[in-house]
């Protein structure tokens, strides 16, 4: 994936480097993404005061354009999902690029923060995208689980697991979307350390496997980049859960 002064931010920790002075404002970015062009607003660095939220409660993550999105687009090119919906979809970039490979495709982009989803909306609009729903989705929440439409064609969720406490909502919610259909599911190790992330990663495995879904296929594994194009020690694992 390729944009107009690339700002893929990567790594263990969001380092000052990742920051920027004074109030979130989105900047207009375009991306060339298996042949699509796609126009996004977003953040280009997080605010000095919002390390990943942990500072005033604020995420702004989701408001910034992560590299993990780059192996699940490359893969939604190969496919066909007549319905789809992006769960933890920030400002909409997969859900959008993949709504303009798919023109006749049905998509639901949801996140659990109305930030993002009001930005991904505007993206929508941008983009022309009339095939593409934002939509408000906490994992597993009642009310917002209500308002959508399921059963969908497939799942998808790109760097969404931070800690082991989202593990179960998020299958449980993939589970609850699309009972036949495949979650595709882009995972990079974000924990404090190693050894979280491999008890993350089990996690991961032994509550796909209480949600009913079969060992993975795993359909790329490619380092994460930094910034400036180079590797920054974490890779990025694309899994596919079937049932």
């Amino acid at each position: 994936m390729s944009a107009e002064g690339s700002f893929s931010k990567q790594g263990k920790t969001i380092g000052m480097d990742d920051m920027v002075e004074g109030e979130r404002v989105l900047n207009h970015k375009k991306f060339q993404i298996e042949g699509a062009e796609v126009k996004i607003r977003c953040l280009t660095g997080l605010p000095l005061d919002d390390a990943v939220g942990l500072l005033n409660g604020l995420d702004s993550t989701g408001l910034m354009v992560w590299d993990a999105g780059r192996a699940m687009l490359k893969e939604l090119a190969k496919r066909d999902f007549k319905t789809m919906v992006e769960l933890g979809a920030g400002v909409g970039l997969v859900s959008i690029a993949y709504a303009k490979l798919r023109p006749d495709s049905i998509i639901t982009t949801t996140d659990g923060n109305e930030e993002c989803v009001e930005a991904a909306r505007s993206n929508i609009v941008l983009n022309n995208t009339t095939n593409v729903t934002p939509c408000i989705l906490l994992y597993d929440d009642e009310d917002h689980l209500s308002r959508l439409t399921p059963p969908y064609g497939a799942v998808t969720a790109s760097d969404v697991i931070y800690s082991k406490g989202v593990v179960s909502p998020l299958f449980s919610t993939a589970a609850r979307l699309s009972p036949s259909g495949p979650f595709l599911l882009s995972y990079v190790p974000r924990a404090w350390s190693d050894e979280e992330n491999t008890e993350i990663l089990s996690l991961i495995m032994e509550t796909a496997k209480q949600f009913k879904y079969k060992p993975p296929t795993v359909l790329s594994s490619d380092p994460v980049q930094a910034p400036d194009g180079s590797e920054c020690g974490l890779t990025n694992t694309l899994y596919e859960f079937t049932r």
